[in-house]
C-alpha cells in the first residue's frame, strides 16, 4: 500500500524516486522520529514555510517510506546528502533527543498514513473548527484471520461480564497536519478490531477535562469495562461513530460520562498507542462552579492537582505523560 502524496509539477511519481547524494545544503524536516530499514523506498515532499522566529522562508523536506508509511524526521540542521545517503542505505537517522519527541506541525504539503509505531503523530493545538473530517464510503477490510480473532476477544469479554457491543466505528486512514488545520480521513471499520492487533488503526476520542482553577478530572473505570478496567483515567473517551466528527465525539463522551458541558475546548494531539488505537486528544475546560456526575462506567472520581508533579500514586506513567504533554 502506498502513501498518497500531492504531486508538484515535475515531481517524480511513486516507484521511480530514489534518494541520491546531493550538494550539502542544510535543511530541516519537522516530522515524527521513527526507525525504518526499507532502503530505497522513499518519496520526498517539499514545501516552503515561514521559519519560526525568522524573516525568511525555509524549505522543509519530508521523507516517507512507501512500504510501511513511516515518516523520517530530522530536528536539527543536516545536509541533504547525509540524509539521502542514510535513507538509501536503509539506516535510521539519528536525531537530537530534544527533537525526537516532536511531531508534524507545519507539513501542509504532506498527507500521512498512520504510522505503525506508537507515539505522537501530530501536535496542535487546533480549534474544533480547524479539524476537517472526511469519510471513505468503503468499509475497512481486515487481514486474514483478524475477524475470527476479534470474535474470540469479544466472546472473552462477554464471558467476564463486559456487555461489549460490536458493529461499525471509525478508523484513521490518513491525516494531514498543519499549524492552522488538522485534516482527518476516516473509514468505517468493525469496532471489535480494536481489541486485537489488527493494523486497523481504530480511532477514539479522549477528552481530558480541567476545572476552572486547573485541576484534572480523573475517574476509576469500572471492573466490567472492555478497556482500562479498574484503572484510573483522565476525563472521558470512547470510539468515534460512523459519520461522526471526532470533535463532536469529545463533547458527546463528556456529556455521557460526566453530565457536563465544556466552556471551551481545543484539539491538542493525535497519538498512536501500543494497542494500535489512535487517540484524538481534546482539552476541555469547565466553567467556574461546574459540577460533574459520573456514569456507571466510573466507580470513583477525583480532582487531581493542577501540578502534574503532585498527582497521587494511582496516576500511572501514561497518565502522567499525557498530563505533561497538555501542560507544555
Amino acid at each position: 500500500m502506498g502513501v498518497a502524496m500531492p504531486a508538484a509539477a515535475g515531481e517524480r511519481r511513486r516507484g521511480d524516486y530514489r534518494p541520491k547524494h546531493r550538494r550539502s545544503t542544510p535543511w530541516m524536516v519537522e516530522a515524527l522520529a521513527v526507525q525504518c530499514r526499507h532502503a530505497g523506498s522513499y518519496v520526498r515532499s517539499a514545501e516552503s514555510v515561514r521559519a519560526p522566529g525568522g524573516e525568511h522562508d525555509r524549505t522543509n523536506r519530508v521523507w516517507t517510506c512507501l512500504r510501511c508509511s513511516i515518516t523520517v524526521a530530522i530536528h536539527k540542521r543536516v545536509s541533504s546528502s547525509l540524509a539521502g545517503a542514510a535513507l538509501q542505505a536503509g539506516r535510521p537517522l539519528t536525531l537530537a533527543a530534544a527533537g525526537a519527541a516532536r511531531a508534524p506541525r507545519s507539513c501542509a504539503g504532506t498527507l500521512y498514513r498512520v504510522a505503525s509505531a506508537p507515539g505522537l503523530l501530530a501536535r496542535g493545538p487546533w480549534t474544533p473548527a480547524q479539524v476537517d473530517v472526511s469519510w471513505r464510503a468503503d468499509p475497512f477490510e481486515p487481514a486474514h484471520g483478524a475477524s475470527e480473532a476479534a470474535d474470540r476477544a469479544l466472546q472473552a469479554l462477554r464471558e467476564r461480564g463486559s456487555p461489549s457491543h460490536d458493529g461499525l466505528a471509525a478508523r484513521l486512514a490518513s491525516f494531514q497536519a498543519g499549524e492552522r488545520a488538522l485534516t482527518l480521513e476516516l473509514q468505517p471499520a468493525r469496532w471489535a478490531l480494536r481489541l486485537i492487533s489488527s493494523s486497523a488503526q481504530s480511532i477514539s476520542a479522549l477528552c481530558v477535562v480541567r476545572s476552572a482553577d486547573g485541576r484534572w478530572l480523573a475517574g476509576r473505570r469500572a471492573a466490567w469495562l472492555a478497556s482500562w478496567a479498574g484503572r484510573w483515567a483522565l476525563g472521558a473517551g470512547g470510539a468515534v461513530e460512523v459519520d461522526e466528527n471526532p470533535t463532536h465525539t469529545l463533547g458527546r463522551e463528556l456529556r455521557e460520562e460526566w453530565s457536563v458541558d465544556a466552556e471551551r475546548m481545543s484539539v491538542e494531539a493525535l497519538v498512536s498507542l501500543e494497542s494500535e488505537v489512535v487517540l484524538l486528544v481534546g482539552h476541555a475546560w469547565l466553567p467556574d462552579g461546574a459540577t460533574v456526575t459520573p456514569d456507571a462506567e466510573h466507580d470513583e472520581l477525583a480532582w487531581w492537582p493542577a501540578d502534574v508533579r503532585r498527582w497521587p500514586e494511582e496516576a500511572d506513567e501514561p497518565l502522567r505523560r499525557m498530563g505533561a504533554l497538555l501542560s507544555s
